[in-house]
C-alpha cells in the first residue's frame, strides 16, 4: 500500500466516523511519534546507569494464569541462579487473572510493575531486540524446559495471610489433611474469552472424581474443589467435601488452599501452576498432550495420568511413545486431533480414583512399586529414551507416570 492510498483510506475513514475517529487516529499518530522518542530516552538512560544499576525490561502475561505463575517464577529463579541484583521492571496485560499471586510477585525485591514500560519494551524489541535490557522470553520466562520445581520456591505467604486462610478454612469447615480438586471446562474462557486456540481436548467433567472423593475421604481425609468457573455444580452427601468455587472462592482462597493441600489434583491447564509455584507435588490427570518436555513445567515429585489416543483407521490405542512423538502445535487453530484421525479418551473415574489413592501414599511415604510396577516403569521409560529431556524429567524431576495407570495400560507401552 502506497503513501497516498494509506492517506486517502484514513481521509475516507474519518470524514464517515467523525470527530471520534479523528481523535482516535490522532491517539494513535501520538503513540507512534512518542514511543520511539521516550523509549530511547529511558534505554539510553538505563545504559548509562548499568555500570551502577542494571534496569531490565520485559512483559508479564498476567491475563492467563499459566503465565502469570510460570514466566516471573523463571525469571526470579534465573536471576537468582546468575546472582544479578538487577531490577525487573515489568508491563502487564489489562486484566491480572489472580490478583493474590499478583501480590505476592509484588512483594519480591526489586521487582516493578508499570505500564510505562511498554516505551523501553516497544524501543528494545524493535529496534534492539538482542538488548541486554530486554529480559528473554524465551530464555528467561518461557524456556522449553525448566527445573525450577527443583530449586527453592520464589514466594512465601505472611504472617497476616496464615490468620486470613486460618479463617477462611474454619469458616468453611475445612481441616487438614485435604486434597484440592479442579478440572478444566469450558465455563472460563465462555466468560473471560478464548485466544483463539482450540484446546477443549483437555477439559472433563468433574464427576469423574465421584470414585475418588468416597475413597480418600473414607481415609480421614478431606476433598476440597476449586475453580472460578465452573460449567456445573457439583453435589454429593459427603461431609468431608467442600466446594470453594464461583462465588464462595477468591483468589486468595485458591492460592491458600493449594499451599495448605496434601497435594493438588487438576489437568493440563494454567491453573495447575499454583502449585508449581509452591514446590507442591501435583497428580495431573487427564492430562493432554502428552509431550514429555512439558512436564518440567511442573513440580518435582508429581504424577501424571495422561488421556489415551486412539486411532480409528487402525482401530487401536496409540502408544505412549506414539503420543510423546506427535508434532503438536499449541497455536493450532483446528481439531488437532481429530484431524490427525485421533479420539481423545478420558480417563475413566477408575482410573483417576487409584491415582490419587496411590499419590496421597507416595506423598506420605508409604508407597512402594511392586516388581511389576518397576518393570512396568522402566519398560515406560525406555520406550520413550529417546525423547528430548525425557532423563531430566524422570531423574532430575522425579515426575512420572502413575505405575496404577500403567499397570492397567500395559499395552500402551
Amino acid at each position: 500500500m502506497n503513501a497516498f492510498t494509506l492517506i486517502n483510506r484514513n481521509l475516507i475513514e474519518i470524514r464517515s466516523g467523525g470527530w471520534a475517529v479523528l481523535f482516535r487516529k490522532s491517539l494513535t499518530i501520538t503513540r507512534l511519534t512518542l514511543s520511539p522518542l521516550i523509549g530511547g530516552v529511558v534505554v539510553l538512560v538505563c545504559y548509562a546507569l548499568s555500570p551502577f544499576v542494571m534496569i531490565r525490561f520485559g512483559h508479564l502475561y498476567t491475563s492467563r494464569i499459566g503465565h502469570l505463575c510460570y514466566n516471573m517464577d523463571n525469571y526470579l529463579a534465573a536471576r537468582r541462579e546468575r546472582g544479578s541484583k538487577e531490577w525487573g521492571v515489568f508491563k502487564t496485560d489489562g486484566r491480572i487473572s489472580n490478583k493474590a499471586i499478583y501480590f505476592l510477585w509484588k512483594q519480591q525485591e526489586r521487582i516493578f510493575f508499570t505500564g510505562f514500560a511498554g516505551f523501553p519494551i516497544w524501543f528494545l524489541q524493535t529496534l534492539m531486540p538482542g538488548s541486554r535490557l530486554l529480559i528473554s522470553w524465551r530464555n528467561e520466562m518461557h524456556p522449553d524446559v525448566s527445573c525450577i520445581s527443583a530449586t527453592p520456591t520464589n514466594v512465601c505467604l505472611s504472617n497476616s495471610d496464615e490468620i486470613k486462610g486460618s479463617k477462611l478454612m474454619h469458616a468453611h469447615g475445612i481441616t487438614s489433611p485435604f486434597i484440592c480438586l479442579h478440572n478444566r471446562d469450558s465455563a472460563y474462557l465462555d466468560h473471560y474469552g478464548s485466544d483463539g486456540n482450540v484446546h477443549d481436548y483437555r477439559d472433563f467433567d468433574f464427576s469423574d472424581f465421584e470414585p475418588a472423593i468416597q475413597k480418600i475421604t473414607a481415609s480421614g481425609t478431606m476433598a476440597v474443589r476449586l475453580g472460578e468457573m465452573t460449567k456445573s455444580e457439583y453435589r454429593i452427601e459427603n461431609p468431608k467435601f467442600v466446594s470453594i468455587t464461583g462465588p464462595k472462592r477468591s483468589d486468595f482462597s485458591d492460592v491458600y488452599l493449594i499451599e495448605k493441600c496434601q497435594f493438588f489434583v487438576g489437568g493440563a491447564t494454567g491453573f495447575s501452576s499454583v502449585s508449581s509455584l509452591f514446590r507442591k507435588p501435583q497428580l495431573l490427570v487427564n492430562y493432554t498432550p502428552f509431550r514429555l518436555h512439558e512436564l518440567s513445567a511442573w513440580a518435582a515429585d508429581s504424577l501424571v495420568v495422561p488421556k489415551k489416543l486412539y486411532k480409528t483407521s487402525e482401530s487401536r490405542y496409540l502408544h505412549f511413545s506414539e503420543m510423546a512423538a506427535l508434532s503438536y502445535d499449541i497455536h493450532y487453530k483446528g481439531d488437532f486431533f481429530g484431524d490427525l484421525g485421533l479420539r481423545v479418551v478420558d480417563n475413566s473415574p477408575e482410573e483417576i480414583a487409584d491415582a490419587i489413592v496411590e499419590m496421597q501414599a507416595r506423598i506420605t511415604g508409604k508407597w512402594f512399586d511392586s516388581v511389576v510396577q518397576q518393570q512396568l516403569q522402566d519398560s515406560f521409560w525406555d520406550s520413550v529414551s529417546g525423547v528430548s529431556h525425557a532423563d531430566t524429567i524422570r531423574h532430575h524431576l522425579r515426575i512420572t507416570l502413575s505405575s496404577t495407570f500403567l499397570e492397567r495400560n500395559q499395552s500402551l507401552i
